[in-house]
């Protein structure tokens, strides 16, 4: 194996990619521009070894008084921007203005190969565009994936469609990301005014609290709705032996999506909430990880791993609930699709789910990282 390749075979776990796209597009399509982006996310997981994100502007950066700053944030941190080409989105500016920073970010880096359109909906006169930011997107490692709009993702043709593209991102993934200066020489990219260890770990700590507190008030909140789920299925079952069943199930079905607005409203400013304090919790740990290598003292030694077992117990918390979570997430997206009377409250409600599932990521990651910062550190167990 020459140098390419061990490379390619090891790309870094801080790898993630920005997913753009316009949600009306997604809802249209019943969230199958939704389940695509999963779907390639778990691919690229499978080629490389361990989990990827794919951040979701409307799922994980939830809309509301902080969207814009997270959107950028997110651009900024991903490494790669996989586009969905609909006439919607080369309409939205919001849209238009990712793609453009995330050019932006590939010049700075040297890069052509970071930016993957997948053309979803046929757009008029694309071909002959004269606009330089659709003529960039053209000019990328286009996907034409029209005539597979209407495929499930079962369809062969389509999962071997969705394996090539993350082929390709691995490859692009897996090469180094350096700044490039003035001069043109490559310089490390790191931004003068970055918050210092004590900073970071003391915001850590500042949000802890509150993090732990918003993971008990969405586990309260979804107790609610299976409350309004539970009442709510019985009586549509109590409905189908009326002499018009269906005229009552839709009505107990938009009385359902009334009772939900509520909760959803809830669910969406926890789940921002929650990511926020987890970015802020997540850097406070990771600089505290990387200093367990430099520990001398048997004090700071044995620190080390009372915290990595910490974050073991934290993942395995985690990890253990998820299968509720995701079963809860699954059933979401299996009544939206019988019914247009509560798609739009659904969709919501299952992407702020997302959030949550999501982000064990992020606990995985921490575990993994522990362990190997406990290695290094060069004390063992016994």
């Amino acid at each position: 194996m020459n140098g390419d390749d061990a490379q390619t075979a090891n790309p870094s776990r801080d790898l993630a990619a920005f997913f753009s796209y316009v949600r009306a597009d997604d809802e249209h399509d019943l969230g199958k521009l939704t389940e695509l982006r999963r779907a390639l996310a778990a691919e690229v997981s499978a080629q490389i070894g361990f989990d990827f994100l794919i951040f979701q502007d409307r799922a994980d950066i939830l809309w509301g008084q902080r969207w814009r700053q997270r959107i950028e944030e997110s651009i900024d941190a991903s490494t790669a921007l996989v586009v969905v080409v609909t006439p919607r989105l080369l309409k939205s500016h919001y849209c238009l203005e990712e793609i453009e920073r995330f050019v932006e970010r590939e010049r700075q880096l040297d890069r052509q190969d970071l930016i993957f359109p997948i053309y979803y909906i046929e757009v008029p006169g694309l071909a002959d565009s004269d606009d330089p930011l659709v003529q960039e997107l053209t000019q990328r490692q286009w996907a034409d994936w029209r005539e597979l709009r209407f495929d499930p993702l079962t369809s062969p043709d389509l999962r071997k469609r969705i394996a090539t593209l993350a082929a390709q991102m691995v490859i692009s993934l897996s090469k180094p990301v350096v700044a490039v200066g003035a001069s043109g020489s490559h310089i490390e990219s790191v931004p003068q005014d970055a918050p210092g260890f004590i900073e970071l770990v003391a915001e850590s700590e500042q949000a802890m609290p509150l993090f732990l507190q918003t993971l008990v008030d969405l586990s309260a909140e979804m107790d609610k709705l299976n409350e309004i789920t539970t009442a709510r299925a019985a009586q549509i079952e109590r409905a189908k032996r009326l002499p018009k069943p269906t005229v009552a199930q839709l009505q107990i079905m938009r009385e359902m999506a009334h009772d939900f607005e509520p909760s959803a409203d809830r669910f969406e400013q926890l789940a921002a909430d929650y990511t926020d304090q987890l970015e802020r919790v997540d850097s406070g740990i990771t600089a505290l990880i990387e200093r367990i290598p430099a520990a001398t003292t048997q004090e700071d030694r044995q620190a080390a791993r009372e915290f990595r077992d910490q974050l073991h117990t934290l993942e395995a918390q985690t990890v253990g609930s998820s299968s509720g979570i995701i079963g809860y997430r699954d059933a979401l997206a299996q009544l939206r699709k019988q019914t247009s009377t509560l798609r739009p409250v659904l969709l919501r409600l299952e992407r702020a789910v997302d959030v949550v599932i999501e982000s064990i990521v992020t606990f995985k990651r921490w575990a993994e990282r522990v362990d190997d910062a406990v290695t290094l550190m060069g004390v063992d167990d016994a």
